[in-house]
C-alpha cells in the first residue's frame, strides 16, 4: 500500500504536534538517563523510570501508549535475548496510572509475534477495562511512509498505528550484543517495525535486505521515521558473545530509561566497556541531531552503574559508508562523480553502483567499481562515469553507491554502507 497525500500531511502535523507537546520545563537541560539496579525486573524498571525524571506523564494522559519490546525469538528473558515482561509491566502500570486511554504492546514477526513463548500472555487479561492489548503488527494496516533525506531508504513500509498524533511511543529494548550492529539496544529495537515481507532477502527469517544496504544507516532511518518518545533498556538478564540470538546470558540486574533513545544507548554501551565509536549508528544518529555524541553530555541519575568487560562476537570491519561528490551529475555531458570510502582496518571489500527500491527488496547491479579484493586502511576514491557494466549510460534516476567489506580472512558478517547518487537527465 502506498501512502496518501492526507497521510503525509497527517504525519507532518503529528510530528509537529508531538514536538510541541514536550514542555521544556519537564526536563533538565541536556540529556538524562535513569538507572535502576535490582534483581527484580519490575522494581529495577520502576527505579529507572523515577530516576530519569523524564517519563512523559502529561503526554500519556488520555493518549495511546505503544510499547515495542524485543521479542526476536520464542525464548524467555533469562536467555538474554528477549525483553522481560516484568519490565514492560512496569511501563504499562505507569502509563495506566497516568491515565493512558490504551496501551498497545506491539511486535512484528513472520510467523506471528512470540507473545506466549516470551511470557506475555499475562497482558491478555491484565486490565479489566480492556485498555491493554497485544498487537501483532503483521496483522495491522501497513503503508509506505516517506522519509525525506533517508540514509538508506526514501520510504519505509510499516504499521499505520505508529503515526497517530495521540501516540506516545516507547522502545522497551534488550541489552545484548549483535554480530552485525555490535549492540542491539533501544534504537536497533525499531528494526522490528517494518513490514517483514518487504525486506526479506537471502535469509528469509529476518529483515536482511536492510542489513544489505546498511544495518547502521537503516537503524538511523527508522529512528528518524518514527522517533522514540521514551526508551527503556532491559539489562536484568543481558546477552554477551554471539548475540542477538546465540550469545551467553549475563546477569546485570540493571534497567536504563530516558527520553532520548540515543542517550540511553550510549549509557548502555558504557556498561560493556566497549569503545563508544564501535556502534556506528549512534554516531550517525548524533551527526543528524538525534542525540549526544559523547557520554559526558549525559547526566546519569539513580543507582550506580556497574560496568564489566563483555565478550563480543567476531565483528564486521569498521568501514565508513561512502561519500559521493557531486551527489548529482550529468554523464551524457561527460560529467563524472567520485565515490570515496574510508577503511579503518584492512579488509576484503567490493564497491558497486546499485539500483534499489523503497517498496521491495530487489537490488540490481549497475556497475562494479571494484571487485572483491584486499584493501589496506585509509581512503579510497573511485570515479564513476555514469555507465553500467555493459558500457551504456545509466538511465536518469537515483542510484546507490554501495560498499561491502569483510574481515581480512573473508569470514564473519560484512559491514555494508551506501550513499545516494543521482544521474541527471539531459
Amino acid at each position: 500500500m502506498t501512502v496518501t497525500r492526507r497521510q503525509v500531511l497527517g504525519l507532518g502535523l503529528a510530528t509537529a504536534a508531538a514536538a510541541a507537546a514536550w514542555p521544556a520545563r519537564l526536563f533538565a537541560a541536556g540529556y538524562r538517563v535513569g538507572v535502576g539496579h535490582d534483581a527484580d525486573a519490575y522494581h529495577a524498571t520502576q527505579r529507572a523510570l523515577e530516576a530519569s525524571g523524564e517519563w512523559p506523564s502529561v503526554l500519556v494522559a488520555g493518549r495511546r501508549v505503544v510499547i515495542k519490546p524485543n521479542l526476536v525469538q520464542p525464548r524467555p528473558a533469562s536467555t538474554g535475548s528477549t525483553t522481560d515482561p516484568e519490565v514492560v509491566r512496569a511501563v504499562v502500570d505507569r502509563a495506566l496510572a497516568d491515565g493512558a486511554a490504551s496501551v498497545q504492546i506491539v511486535e512484528h514477526a513472520g510467523h506471528g509475534a512470540f507473545y506466549t513463548a516470551c511470557g506475555y500472555d499475562l497482558f491478555r487479561t491484565y486490565d479489566p477495562d480492556g485498555r491493554v492489548q497485544l498487537v501483532d503488527l503483521q496483522e495491522s494496516t501497513q503503508s509506505l511512509w516517506p522519509l525525506a533525506g533517508g540514509m538508506a531508504y526514501g520510504a519505509i513500509s510499516t504499521a499505520d498505528l505508529l503515526f497517530g498524533d495521540d501516540v506516545v511511543f516507547v522502545s522497551a529494548a534488550k541489552l545484548k550484543t549483535h554480530t552485525d550492529a555490535v549492540m542491539s539496544l533501544s534504537m536497533k529495537n525499531l528494526f522490528g517495525l517494518p513490514a517483514l515481507d518487504r525486506y526479506v532477502s537471502y535469509m528469509p527469517q529476518g529483515r536482511f535486505a536492510m542489513h544489505d544496504r546498511s544495518l547502521h544507516q537503516s537503524v538511523v532511518d527508522l529512528n528518524r521515521l518514527r522517533p522514540v518518545d521514551f526508551a527503556v533498556v532491559d539489562g536484568v538478564w543481558a546477552m554477551e558473545g554471539a548475540g542477538p540470538l546465540a550469545g551467553t546470558p549475563v546477569r546485570m540486574d540493571t534497567v536504563l530509561a530516558g527520553r532520548n533513545a540515543l542517550a540511553v544507548d550510549r549509557v548502555a554501551v558504557s556498561l560493556t566497556q566497549l569503545s563508544p565509536r564501535s556502534v556506528r549508528h549512534l554516531d550517525y544518529g548524533a551527526a543528524l541531531g538525534l542525540g549526544p555524541r559523547e557520554l559526558d553530555e549525559i547526566t546519569v541519575a539513580g543507582d550506580t552503574l556497574t560496568p564489566r568487560t563483555w565478550v563480543f562476537p567476531r565483528l564486521p570491519p569498521y568501514v565508513e559508508y561512502p561519500r559521493v561528490s557531486p551527489a548529482a551529475f550529468h554523464p551524457a555531458a561527460g560529467e563524472k562523480t567520485t565515490v570515496g570510502v574510508y577503511y579503518a582496518q584492512t579488509c576484503i571489500r567490493a564497491l558497486d553502483v546499485l539500483s534499489v527500491h523503497d517498496d521491495r527488496a530487489a537490488v540490481d547491479l549497475v556497475r562494479t567499481l571494484k571487485a572483491y579484493g584486499t584493501r589496506a586502511p585509509g581512503y579510497e576514491f573511485i570515479a564513476w562515469d555514469g555507465r553500467g557494466d555493459d558500457g551504456t549510460l545509466a538511465p536518469p534516476g537515483r542510484y546507490a553507491a554501495h560498499v561491502r567489506a569483510f574481515q581480512p580472512t573473508g569470514d564473519g558478517r560484512p559491514m555494508d554502507g551506501m550513499a545516494w547518487v543521482t544521474v541527471v537527465a539531459a
